[in-house]
Parts: C-alpha cells; sequence; structure tokens
C-alpha cells in the first residue's frame, strides 16, 4: 500500500515496464522473490510454470491462488473464491458509509461523506463536510462523530446490528486517531472495507494498487477522480469538488 511512497519506487517502476511480472494481480514482495527464484520475469513465463504443473514450489493454496489471478488478468474477468461467505452479521440491519479524503499537501480531511442506509442498501440519512480548510476539519469529524454515535444509540435501541464501511480502511484508521478510547467503542464497532471485501471473495483483474478510478473503469462507472500517476499511485481528487461529484463517489462505494 506504501509502494508509491518508497525511495526505490522509481527504478522498481522502471524495471516493471521491462518484466511485466510486476503486473501480478496483488504482488507481494515474498512471492515476487519465488518468481525470481524459477526465474519467472513475464506473466507468459508465468503461465507456462503453472501448465507445467510444478505445484512442488509453491502450496496448494498458494498455487491454486495464483491460477486464479492469472486467469481473472489475463480474461479480464472477476472470479468468486467462494459461493458463501461469513464476514457479515447474518442479522446485519444498518450500514455506515464513512469516506474520509484527506489533502494532498496537508494530510487532514477536506472531504468528508457519510451514509446511512438499511438492509436493502435504500438511503435513509445522509451528510456531507466538503472543500474543508485546516481549521475547519476538527469540527467537521466531532460532527461526523456525533452522528453516528446518534445513529448507533437508535439502533441498538430498535435491536439492529450495524456495520460501518469505508474505502481501503484508512478513513476508518484516521477516524480513531481522532477520538479517545470511549468514544471510539460508542461510534466504531463493527467494521470493514470495500477493498477488504472485494479481495477476501473476488480475484480482481487489476493491477498495483486498487483505486477508485480502477474500479470506476472496471465496472464502467465515471467518476469525477484524475487518472492516478501509475497503477501504485492513490486517487487524484479533484479540488474543489463539488458536492454531486462526491456523492457519485458513493454511491460506486
Amino acid at each position: 500500500s506504501h509502494c508509491a511512497q518508497c525511495d526505490y519506487f522509481k527504478p522498481c517502476y522502471q524495471q516493471s515496464l521491462n518484466h511485466d511480472i510486476h503486473y501480478f494481480p496483488q504482488l507481494s514482495p515474498g512471492l515476487l522473490q519465488k518468481f525470481r527464484q524459477q526465474g519467472i520475469q513475464s506473466l507468459d513465463e508465468l503461465t507456462e510454470f503453472c501448465q507445467q504443473d510444478q505445484k512442488n514450489v509453491f502450496s496448494p493454496q498458494q498455487y491454486e491462488q495464483i491460477q486464479s489471478k492469472l486467469i481473472a488478468l489475463q480474461q479480464n474477468q472477476i472470479l468468486l473464491k467462494k459461493p458463501t461467505t461469513r464476514i457479515f452479521p447474518s442479522n446485519l440491519s444498518l450500514t455506515f458509509l464513512v469516506d474520509i479524503q484527506k489533502h494532498p499537501i496537508t494530510g487532514y480531511p477536506y472531504h468528508i461523506a457519510f451514509q446511512l442506509m438499511d438492509q436493502r442498501q435504500q438511503l435513509m440519512y445522509e451528510a456531507y463536510w466538503i472543500n474543508l480548510t485546516s481549521t475547519q476539519w476538527q469540527k467537521a469529524i466531532q460532527e461526523l462523530q456525533q452522528q453516528i454515535t446518534r445513529h448507533r444509540r437508535q439502533a441498538e435501541m430498535l435491536e439492529q446490528v450495524s456495520i460501518m464501511i469505508d474505502f481501503n480502511g484508512s478513513s476508518l484508521h484516521w477516524l480513531k486517531q481522532c477520538l479517545d478510547e470511549t468514544t471510539q467503542k460508542q461510534s466504531v464497532t463493527n467494521h470493514t472495507s470495500i477493498i477488504q471485501c472485494l479481495t477476501q471473495h473476488f480475484y480482481l483483474p487489476l493491477v498495483g494498487k486498487i483505486s477508485l478510478y480502477q474500479l470506476g473503469q472496471l465496472f464502467n462507472v465515471e467518476l469525477p477522480i484524475n487518472q492516478p500517476l501509475s497503477l501504485w499511485h492513490s486517487d487524484q481528487l479533484v479540488e474543489p469538488l463539488p458536492l454531486d461529484d462526491i456523492k457519485i463517489i458513493c454511491q460506486l462505494l
């Protein structure tokens, strides 16, 4: 997730242009090292390696994952890992969607979106804080926390189970850093991220860092997002971002 911030990103990126094995989906440093030990430097060489059925190099689980990711990428398909999952509570009634976009220079939130949806994914409540300045974001975070706490308490009174979701985990991580321990327990309980759900349950034909831009391309949804500098860079949101564009992003999530 921090690939683009690494001091060696530029030479590594140039190397990836010559050896496309770097474009294997969700490639970890350990798996790349194993590929190199087998002399695999391209996706074609990896395909040939898998056809030779050399299962002694990888564990059966790794071998299955490698083949499935390769098929998803080469055929541009989304493959289901397992037909059933248990990641969500069976009696889930409410979904809290939180999206906090940080300013690329200051690192502070400058767009915050909050949506509450029922089990049919019908929108019940929404609130947005956009184009925040360095003096506004703390108040916005406090108001967000108050909204989350209020709706969670109402849900508990009705014995409704809720879950909080963000895009890649960074919004909830950032929110936790801003809250004290007591407030965290009141506001952030069951939680997951869109990226966690997608990568746990599907093999995606996506390379590098999974971004909103990539997902928009995959699902043929036009988003108000500039193309990242590379497949390993984060999204670049247009600034200032209109409220309607924030809502479009939330719809994709």
